[in-house]
């Protein structure tokens, strides 16, 4: 499970996503020194993981699958294309990963079933806090870029699939109860500390 999981996050594409993640994170610091506007670290912070955490959904879905090879001293570029599937039905492919059929390739639907939620994880954890904790509006948003990265991935002719949406939508949903788990836990403890310094 270990190597399929390193070879899914380390492969041609993650390049693409350094040196774009770089951009994003000089364009960032010449916009605050410009705009002068003044923001906090934390809340750069989540900028960045926000930013990060959705190009590396673009760049792991939307993206075409590439490799480079050499033949003969000469670099060659191959892109792939899939063929475009779509499924419609609710929990289908859900209860396809889960099936005694699948079991010849237990880990590969683990992985993609996992993976799906993890992938939003930080969009929602960072959603959350720039929307100032606004649940509903951070869900909504969180299932419309599940959509459009669906409806994006026909471009690498991926399949369109409303289970991803689900499990993308969860992900996003589990981000939120991280973070608001976090600041729960935080408000707890300075409530203690400020009761203990008043005594």
């Amino acid at each position: 499970m270990r190597r399929i999981f390193l070879d899914y996050i380390f492969d041609e594409s993650s390049i693409v996503f350094i040196i774009c993640f770089v951009l994003i994170i000089i364009i960032r610091l010449f916009y605050v020194i410009i705009s002068k506007k003044t923001s906090t670290g934390l809340r750069e912070l989540m900028i960045l993981i926000f930013w990060g955490s959705l190009l590396f959904v673009f760049v792991k879905t939307v993206l075409p699958t590439f490799t480079f090879y050499q033949i003969n001293g000469e670099n060659q570029l191959t892109v792939y294309r899939g063929t475009i599937k779509v499924n419609i039905i609710p929990f289908k492919t859900i209860a396809y990963f889960i099936a005694e059929e699948y079991q010849g390739d237990f880990w590969g639907g683990v992985i993609n079933l996992l993976g799906n939620i993890l992938l939003f994880v930080p969009i929602g954890f960072s959603s959350m806090y720039l929307l100032k904790y606004k649940l509903r509006k951070t869900i909504f948003y969180g299932c419309l870029i599940s959509i459009s990265i669906e409806i994006l991935q026909i471009i690498p002719g991926r399949s369109i699939d409303i289970d991803d949406v689900f499990l993308n939508t969860l992900g996003v949903f589990l981000g939120c109860c991280v973070i608001s788990g976090l600041k729960f836990i935080k408000q707890k403890t300075c409530g203690r500390r400020e009761k203990l310094s008043t005594q």
